[in-house]
């Protein structure tokens, strides 16, 4: 099965929306693709989200991971 930006990604970020300090829309498919690499690697570590908030859990980062190599679908 294919993950795609709407609804797949665009969800796993959908909580923080409200209280972002990142300097990019994480809810935005052009914004989120073009740093794609750079919010892996974030998330992979466990440094986004920020300590306030619980960190992705494993099966979300997994979808971030497949949503990057099933070519970014929107």
């Amino acid at each position: 099965m294919s993950v795609t930006f709407n609804p797949d990604i665009k969800n796993i970020f959908r909580n923080f929306k409200s209280n972002m300090s990142w300097r990019l829309d994480l809810t935005k498919y052009e914004d989120v693709k073009i740093n794609a690499e750079k919010i892996y690697n974030l998330i992979e570590t466990k440094q986004m989200p920020p300590p306030s908030y619980n960190p992705l859990s494993d099966a979300d980062i997994q979808k971030f991971k497949q949503w990057m190599d099933d070519g970014f679908l929107e």
